[in-house]
């Protein structure tokens, strides 16, 4: 009778006895020797995750499987620790095969009916395990974060330093955190407030203030003292750089921006070609038309108009409809000129997609609990995973072909009414972000 041997372990310094890979394949060869079965090949997957089946080793032994008359493995774990791929395997390549299976620690054969009925529940059992680990980890996270310990990115945010596994307070950033929170509580925006920050010289550990920095700084509670674990605060054993009442009034105003912002576009009959796209940066508020001063039409910020209304001044730049329209249709005109060509959006398979980063999960745990991967570079990539999986869930639909439209452009402009040019515009721009003299266009698809 013609066997095959298989043996696996995570990774190649594992050593743990009767696992590593010398002991499994010293104890196969033993195993067949005993049972009077010629052993023609011991197949070997040294660093390979039992999360998945795609193994080289384990691959070539499929291709081969016609070749023999059993597959014996040490423990069944070894084969798989996925549920799924165990039975797959068992079922769907070697009985399929007419070619039986073996376990040696488990006595498991599936040549015999107690073997084939004991084969499903062993597999729960295998999966089971790594479940189990998966489990252990979150509720040490979460104990971590009881305890006050920090338990994000390594690479900490401005205002800290990790040190030791705790964080301490970069005394050379902590002045830049005070103000940037004053700067806006005065009212200034995100992006204002970091040119105002490197204009005044202030850098920190990973260079210059941009706007999305400092909008992660406002909404991150760590600066109040606090650590979070999906999405429960905790008090944290660090240092606190901004008082809570402080943080709250921050969100707040922001919160109450980022409302007027997504207000809905007011319906009825439009007069100018960008209104409903406009965007106040300081404010969050929307421009529209005004009639303006001897007969030349405005945008204007609705706060600055109203501002005796509000708590809020703004004193954004009012535009020359004419001026601002005819640097928009320009930029629309370069774009139809050399119009973007529709990305050959490659086929994703989201399941596919989440399947590998399942299994580069199943990967790092099993490392983790050989002892091989320490507890901050376990949290840091498994962030990372989760972050990819978060993004493949939100990622869009393909991206409509916007050629004929953007061609068509300069026909339409002459020639079609305005609900014809909105329309265009309203297709292609997301808003428009008016910032004193800055324009800053967000397109919807490039």
């Amino acid at each position: 009778m013609n066997v095959f041997g298989y043996c696996r372990v995570s990774t190649t310094m594992q050593a743990e006895e009767g696992y590593s890979l010398e002991e499994q394949k010293s104890r196969i060869e033993s195993y067949c020797k005993g049972m009077g079965w010629n052993l023609l090949k011991v197949y070997v997957d040294a660093g390979e995750s039992g999360a998945k089946a795609d193994r080289p080793a384990l691959q070539e032994m499929i291709r081969n499987i016609k070749m023999v008359d059993k597959v014996v493995v040490y423990k069944l774990d070894r084969l798989s620790r996925s549920q799924k791929d165990t039975l797959y395997l068992i079922e769907d390549v070697f009985l399929k095969n007419k070619v039986e299976f073996v376990s040696m620690t488990e006595s498991l054969d599936t040549a015999t009916p107690f073997g084939k009925a004991m084969l499903g529940t062993l597999a729960v059992f295998a999966q089971l395990e790594r479940e189990t680990i998966k489990e252990r980890m979150a509720l040490g996270r979460v104990a971590r974060a009881k305890s006050g310990k920090y338990s994000g990115n390594p690479r900490t945010v401005v205002g800290y330093d990790y040190v030791d596994g705790e964080l301490v307070v970069n005394e050379s950033e902590r002045p830049q955190i005070e103000r940037l929170f004053d700067l806006i509580l005065q009212g200034k925006s995100f992006s204002e407030t970091a040119r105002i920050l490197n204009a005044e010289g202030y850098t920190h550990k990973y260079g210059e203030w941009k706007r999305g920095l400092v909008r992660n700084v406002v909404v991150n509670p760590i600066y109040t003292g606090k650590v979070s674990f999906e999405g429960v605060l905790y008090d944290g054993n660090h240092q606190a750089i901004i008082p809570e009442s402080k943080f709250e009034q921050a969100n707040s105003l922001t919160d109450d921006r980022k409302s007027r912002l997504n207000l809905p576009v007011k319906t009825g009959r439009a007069n100018s070609y960008l209104g409903g796209l406009l965007v106040c940066a300081h404010c969050g508020q929307r421009y529209y038309r005004h009639k303006g001063v001897r007969g030349q039409p405005q945008y204007i910020c609705y706060t600055r108009m109203f501002n005796s209304q509000h708590e809020d001044k703004c004193f954004n730049k009012r535009w020359s409809m004419k001026e601002l329209d005819d640097l928009i249709l320009g930029q629309v005109k370069l774009l139809s000129l050399d119009p973007p060509k529709p990305k050959k959006k490659k086929e994703v398979n989201k399941q596919a997609e989440m399947d590998k980063l399942d299994e580069q999960m199943n990967r790092l745990l099993d490392l983790f609990a050989l002892g091989t991967v320490p507890m901050e570079t376990l949290q840091k990539k498994m962030d990372a995973i989760n972050q990819k999986k978060l993004d493949l869930q939100k990622k869009e639909k393909a991206q409509p072909d916007l050629q004929p439209m953007l061609r068509s452009f300069e026909d339409v402009l002459a020639n079609g009414t305005l609900e014809d040019i909105r329309a265009i515009l309203f297709a292609i721009i997301d808003y428009i972000e008016l910032d004193n003299q800055e324009v800053s266009i967000h397109w919807k698809f490039f």
